[in-house]
This record gives C-alpha cells, structure tokens and sequence, in this order.
C-alpha cells in the first residue's frame, strides 16, 4: 500500500521539477531576440513543456482522489497534497499568463501574493524528530527562494545598467544634434547677409542671377570647395558672383579650421598674454590653433616612439626634450623638481589659478658658484685584483674605507660585547610560471567543487620543485582559515590542501609545521564551522583529527615538544565545561587519534566526571533541544569509539583471555579429567601423580 502513496510523491517531485525548468526557460528568455525563428521555438518549447505540466497536475488529482480507497491516509496528510497540487497549478497558470503577456507586471513576474497556511497546522502529530525536518525544509524552501530573488535582482541590475548606458547615448546623439543645428543656422545666416549684399550691387537688375546664387548658396551648405568654385567658373559671372565666391570660401574656410582643431582660440589668446602679445585679434588666433594643434602632434608622436625605444608605457618629461632636440626645437629651459607644483587661487577669480613660484635675487644667481662640469662618456679598465691581491689603485676601495668599514662592524657590538644581529630582508623571487600555478591552486581551494581541484591536489601531493611555494601556501591558509570560519567547503578544501602538501616526499615541511599547526588545531576544536546547520562539519573535525595524527607520527621525532602541546591544548578543550560539545567532540577525535595510550591516560581517568555532565543532556526530559541532544549522542559516541579501541588495544596482549584454552581430555573411573597443555615443561612430581592414558 505504502508504493501507491511513494509512486504519487514521485509523480509529484517530477512535476515540481519540470516547472522548475519553465520558470528557468521562462527566465532565459530575455537572453533571446524579441523575434526571430529560435524565439519562436524557444517559445513553443515552453508551451509543450507546459501542457505536458498540465497534464501531469490532472493526473495527480485524479490519484489523489482515489488514494483513499487504496489505502488508509489521514485528513490532514489529504488535504497538504491538495494543497501542494492548487500550489503547482497556480504557478503553472502564472508561467502561462507570463508567456502569452507581451508586457510583464510584478505579478507575472514574482507571483501573486499566496496566503500560506497555518503555519501551527503543519506541526500537529509531529514529533521532535519531525519538527527538526519540517524546520529544515522551511529552511530550505526560504534558501531557494532567496536565491531566486537574487537572481532576479542582478537581471533588473543589469537591465537598469544597459537602459542607462542607452539614455546616455541619446542623450550624446542629442547634444550633437544641437550642435550641428546651430552651424547649419549660422551659415544659413551668412548666406542670407551675402546674398543681400549682393542684392544691393546688382541693384535689382538681375533677378535670375539672383535666383542661381540662392540655389548655390543652399549648395554651399553641402557641397565641396572646389565643386562650386568649377560651377562659378563655367557660369560665366560677373564681378559679383566672384566676390561671393571668396567671401563664402573664406568664412567656410574659418569653419572647417575651427571644426578640424581641438585647441580652441581662447588658449592661443592666453599664450599670447602670458609672452607680451595683448592685441591679437581672434581671427588670426583661430588661423593659428590648427598649425598649434598639428606642432603640438608631431611633438607628442615623436615623444611616444623615444617611449617605445626605450621599453616603457609611461611618458616622462624626457621622452618629451628628446622629441624637441629631434625636431630641431627650442628646448624647455627650467629645472626638474621632485615637489609638487602649488597652485593659488587668482584674487577675483573662482576658476583661475596661477603656479606659486619663489622669487629669486638676481644677485644671488651671479653670485653662486658655478656647478661641477659633468665627466665624459669614457670606458676605463682596471684590475680589481692579481692573483688574489688587490692592487692599490685608486680604482679600487683605499685601505681607510676598509678600516672605516670595519669601524662600523665593531659598532654594531653592544656595550657588554654581545653582538646584534641584524637581519636585511631578503627578496624572494618566483618565476612566472610558479605564481601562475600559486594563483590557479589559490582560485580552486575557493571554489572546490571544480573537478580540477582534485587534479591540483594530485599535483601538489606528487609534483617536485614546489618548495619555494610553500611559505605562500601555508600563509594562504592561515589567512583563509581566521577569515572564512563560515565557511565550510572552503575549511574542507583547505585541509585537503594542507594534506597533499604533507604526503608530497619533495617538500621539506618542517620549518612551516608551527605555521600549519594554528590553522589545523582551528578547524578541530572551532566553535562552529560553517553557518548551516546542514553543514557536516562532523566529518571535517574527523578528517582534521586523522591530519593531526600523521603530523605527530612524521614529525614527533623531530620536535619533541610537538605532541605535548597538542594533547595539553586538547586536553584542555576537553575538560572545559564552558566549550561546546562540537568542542568536545573534536578534542576526543584528536586524542582519540594520537593512539590508545593518551586515550588510556587522558581520557579514561576524566571519563567518570565528563559522563556526569553529559548524562543530562542525552536525556530528552532534561535536554529539550533537539540539535544540543543530538551533539551530545555524537560526543557520547566518539567516546565509546575511544575506549573500545583503548580496550581492544589492551587486549592483544592476552591472546586467550577471551578463547577457551585447548584441553586433553580423558576418562579415569568413570569420570573426565582435563589436562592443560603447557610449553613449559612439566615437572617430575606433576607426571607422577597423573593417571596413565588408556587406549
């Protein structure tokens, strides 16, 4: 009876899945042009996939109908799968209603408002084990629905950023518009003035000539230079058609060199002022900004190639007087200051400001001396020693900056004679390809469910010539450990990390164990490990107890003091009634792994008094809390695993302590005896009171 009511959950999962899969096709549809063939498939995908959704929904209702009579189920369990059912069916009629609208709302898109139901319904007849499960699903239901939400949060975010970057765009396209409006009236304009001047000359007389130069000035507005210079020409005009040729050709000229310049006249006005030029009218600075502009060019290309010859990607002042010397300009006379410049505010003035410069005496530049020539571009050679003798030459270091260095050496002594030591940093270099592989490994521990992350720690567990990595590595888990403790997957991929590193027979791991050790110790006996309560951070504490087992059994030789602060520092976890159980479990798993003597010493002698504290929380009339109840049924369990194995341990030094010894039997007057077989060998006295065996 109980397959008919599984096989309908089953139906039902696969409905749940497959409108799942709409809403994501639904979702994925924005990605898709509006129109189009593969629009027009993709929709009509989503539509079958409805329908066969749909009909599922039917056919689930019409099995919900007849359960009853196939087996017995309560009102209660009845009326949650009709209300599963009228869930579904509300969000299939929404994904439909979303696919047929060609404007989306908020409740196509997030969903009517549902009224749940009681929410003390759900938990009545359900016992602790089933509030515990009933919690988790809500949890769960509560994540998936938080990821939704953010999901469409980011596709609002960046449909927002692409509307943005589109008004910016019209926005631009109408400021040109503008612009390109305001020169075509201002030329209209002076076509306008032109042709009554000319109206004027020709005094009326000729009102078809009149009527041409209107169409050519239109003409002008479009047309190049030289097209309406070879129709002036061939019409055969007289005075006045010329003179409105060149008039028109110079003021289009004016434009075009304002136009093709992006140094507009005011800055050729100030240059003007600043070297003593007050009357420069503003036709000839708007004649100058394009000879400016192409100097100023030619100048900046030079400067860019003496940049490039010289490997760089930055500019520097240099770059800029070798380019001048090239083109035979003037230099910039002035000297090279590491200060920054100091700009004062002009008095009057809010958006004018002037370079704070000292004034300088004239007297005191005659008087000051004149600066050391600079030595010339020579080669010399000499020799810094013959035959391990350096010879005295004044190439070579002179005796008294040898006596003076020594000097130094002596003062680096303390007053009682005890030497400093002074320890310069030392750079380490990597080669390329050693950070390319740091920052790969790096990137998968971060993102450990890649199927590559157990690639790279094959690699890191075998491959030779990772030695110079490891500093780097132990300090990347040292960080990661102190800031991610929320986070399981990392904690776990971390640990991993730290194991391949110990089974790799290339690496010399020694000098970073008490680097490494922090870490490890943190994610066994850590408060918390991870922010869900989903998270099995059980096994992680087992798996960095096994870690902490092998460190001790390859390096306790080595650091003697090694296993004694770690069994002090778990010992302590283990004794403090203030910690956690979570803390406690992990100290009994790490002592539990150093091996059946510590058990035998540490954990034994305590386990009377830590069972008095733990009793009470196993107990469900005394522990109410479902999660703490089951902690201390896990630490209650890692300690039966311990003294079990303590006890098997003990045991195989008594082979026959729990087998029956191996007897000779016989019969003497009707009744048994036994013998025991002995190795040693039996005494005289012993053979002579045994009864002789009968055949």
């Amino acid at each position: 009876m109980a397959s008919s009511s599984d096989s309908w959950m089953k139906e039902y999962n696969e409905a749940t899945k497959l409108a799942d899969d709409i809403n994501g096709m639904i979702s994925e549809r924005s990605t898709l042009p509006a129109s189009g063939p593969d629009a027009q498939r993709y929709v009509s995908a989503i539509r079958r996939k409805n329908t066969i959704l749909g009909t599922r929904l039917d056919s689930l209702q019409s099995l919900l109908s007849k359960l009853p009579g196939k087996q017995p189920i309560s009102e209660k369990e009845l009326n949650r799968r009709k209300d599963m059912i009228g869930t579904l069916r509300s969000k299939v009629l929404q994904m439909a209603s979303t696919l047929t609208s060609h404007t989306a709302n908020r409740d196509s898109l997030l969903g009517p408002e549902i009224n749940k139901a009681d929410p003390m319904g759900r938990t009545v007849g359900l016992d602790n084990y089933g509030l515990v499960g009933l919690q988790r699903q809500v949890m769960k239901e509560q994540d998936e629905g938080l990821e939704k939400l953010e999901e469409t949060v980011v596709s609002t975010k960046h449909i927002a950023l692409a509307v943005n970057e589109e008004l910016d765009l019209h926005a631009r396209l109408i400021d040109d518009l503008d612009q390109h409006v305001e020169v075509t009236d201002s030329r209209l304009r002076r076509v306008q003035k032109n042709l009554a001047v000319l109206n004027k000359r020709t005094k009326g007389g000729c009102s078809c000539m009149c009527m041409l130069l209107s169409v050519v000035g239109i003409v002008v507005l479009s047309t190049p230079t030289r097209i309406w210079l070879a129709i002036f020409r061939t019409s055969g005009v007289a005075f006045g058609a010329r003179e409105l040729y060149e008039v028109i050709k110079q003021k289009n000229c004016q434009t075009i060199k304002q136009k093709m310049s992006n140094v507009p006249k005011e800055a050729i006005e100030v240059v003007a002022q600043s070297i003593g030029i007050s009357n420069l009218s503003p036709e000839v600075a708007l004649a100058l900004t394009p000879d400016v502009e192409y100097r100023v060019r030619e100048i900046m290309q030079e400067a860019i190639k003496c940049m490039r010859h010289s490997r760089r990607t930055v500019l520097t002042t240099d770059d800029v007087d070798s380019a001048l010397k090239l083109r035979n300009v003037e230099p910039i006379f002035g000297f090279a200051s590491g200060d920054p410049l100091r700009f004062k505010r002009a008095a009057g003035h809010k958006d004018l400001f002037y370079i704070d410069d000292n004034d300088v005496e004239f007297k005191d530049v005659i008087e000051a001396p004149l600066p050391r020539a600079p030595l010339g571009v020579s080669v010399a050679a000499h020799w810094l020693a013959i035959e391990g003798v350096q010879p005295a030459i004044p190439e070579n270091a002179p005796i008294e900056a040898l006596a003076a260095y020594s000097d130094v050496k002596k003062s680096e002594y303390k007053e009682d004679g005890i030497p400093v030591d002074i320890k310069l940093p030392v750079k380490h270099v990597l080669s390329r390809e050693l950070q390319l592989y740091f920052e790969k490994v790096t990137e998968l521990t971060r993102r450990s469910s890649s199927s590559l992350f157990k690639e790279a720690l094959v690699s890191l567990a075998t491959d030779s010539g990772l030695h110079a990595l490891v500093p780097y590595f132990t300090c990347f888990v040292a960080d990661e450990v102190t800031r991610n403790l929320n986070s399981f997957p990392l904690l776990f991929a971390l640990m991993r990390l730290v194991r391949s590193l110990l089974q790799n027979p290339h690496i010399h791991i020694e000098p970073y164990l008490q680097q490494l050790m922090p870490s490890v110790i943190t994610c066994l006996v850590a408060k918390r490990l991870g922010n869900r309560y989903t998270d099995n951070h059980w096994e992680l504490r087992n798996f960095t107890a096994n870690l902490v087992s092998s460190i001790c059994k390859r390096f306790g030789h080595v650091y003697h003091n090694l296993q004694p602060r770690l069994t002090r520092t778990l010992l302590h976890a283990f004794l403090d009634p203030t910690k956690t159980l979570p803390q406690h479990y992990g100290a009994i798993q790490g002592l539990a792994a150093l091996g059946p003597s510590v058990v035998r010493l540490l954990i034994l002698p305590n386990l009377d008094s830590y069972m008095q504290l733990l009793e009470p929380e196993m107990i469900l009339e005394k522990q109410k809390n479902e999660i703490k109840r089951h902690e201390a049924w896990r630490v209650y369990g890692a300690l039966l695993k311990a003294a079990g194995q303590c006890m098997h341990d003990r045991l195989k030094m008594f082979h026959s302590l729990l087998s029956p010894p191996a007897h000779a039997i016989w019969k003497s007057k009707g009744r048994v005896a036994t013998t025991m077989t002995n190795k040693r060998k039996a005494s005289t006295d012993n053979l002579m009171q045994q009864p002789p065996l009968k055949n």
